[in-house]
């Protein structure tokens, strides 16, 4: 199958990318920039996705059967200081590349969406019929692309299906530390301190190993979910306090060093939400995906590549 991967220097495109070519997949990859090394092959493009022409352009020279849009600015904390840039990717991008699959006639577009979209839920664990109330400028940004997505889905035959991951960690390998979970295992392994903002909040936290394997599963079932919108969620939900113990306790282990932990007792961001936990039941039916990771494994993963990357 020939795929484009947008964003596939990011988070997740960065360790799916790998897997789709071990797969045999044809990949190409689609950037607005790559750092640290030259382009080496016709496989790289650089475009912004917000840029409708430079887009179509990339579409209509690798003519995927499959892209799987993952570029956005994605930090919540950011969305709010930035609402312009943020809304600006985060609509134009996937509103771009939907409508030049629609004008190429070409591609099933696989739409990385975020629980964010859920807002302050009503029930627990929150299912996909669940009103979607946005708390933040990237959660707005989401919510209207999907709005997006599926009117092209209904009215321009836009073969499309939305996954909607939970919280995911393990961001070593792209050196980001603006997540809560990267927070706390850097500063565990530089400072022996973790100093967090509220400790109250509980999310459901996925290691990404099991976020990429949602996609692939998606790959294998392509025909069955046109038009289709799973979470990608373990189910389960700890607090941030329950989170940072844990990597204070799984940090000492590997290191040797004891781990303190304090806390400023406010919140980080407006408007947070006070759970986050999904229900993947529909992907675990029609996908057969579920997540093979439990927290404390997945954290103490995530320790080891932090580790390696800060020499530690």
């Amino acid at each position: 199958m020939r795929l484009l991967v947008t964003g596939s220097s990011g988070f997740i495109g960065s360790s799916l990318v790998p897997k789709l070519q071990q797969q045999g997949h044809e990949v190409y990859e689609l950037n607005r920039y790559y750092s640290g090394h030259r382009l080496q092959d016709d496989h790289h493009l650089l475009a912004d996705v917000s840029d409708y022409q430079t887009v179509r352009n990339a579409l209509q020279r690798t003519q995927p059967d499959v892209v799987i849009h993952l570029a956005a600015v994605s930090p919540v904390s950011y969305s709010f200081a930035s609402q312009e840039e943020v809304l600006r990717v985060n609509i134009n991008g996937p509103r771009n590349v939907a409508t030049a699959l629609v004008e190429l006639q070409h591609g099933h577009l696989i739409y990385a969406s975020s629980s964010e979209v859920y807002g302050q839920a009503r029930r627990f664990p929150t299912p996909e019929d669940e009103p979607l109330h946005a708390t933040s400028p990237y959660a707005v940004s989401k919510i209207a692309s999907e709005e997006m997505l599926r009117v092209l889905h209904q009215t321009s035959d836009l073969a499309l299906t939305i996954l909607r991951p939970f919280n995911t960690f393990g961001r070593a390998k792209v050196g980001s530390r603006h997540f809560i979970v990267e927070r706390a295992i850097t500063q565990a392994l530089q400072s022996h301190h973790i100093h967090l903002f509220n400790p109250r909040p509980e999310r459901d936290f996925m290691f990404r190993d099991d976020h990429v394997a949602g996609y692939l599963r998606v790959l294998d079932h392509l025909a069955e979910v046109n038009g289709e919108t799973f979470n990608l969620t373990t189910g389960g939900c700890w607090s941030i306090a329950e989170v940072a113990q844990m990597i204070a306790r799984l940090t000492e282990q590997q290191q040797g060093h004891a781990v303190d932990l304090t806390w400023e007792g406010i919140v980080d961001r407006p408007l947070d939400m006070d759970r986050l936990q999904g229900d993947g039941t529909r992907a675990k039916q029609l996908l057969g995906w579920e997540a093979q990771w439990s927290l404390e494994r997945g954290l103490d993963q995530a320790i080891l590549e932090w580790a390696k990357v800060l020499k530690t």
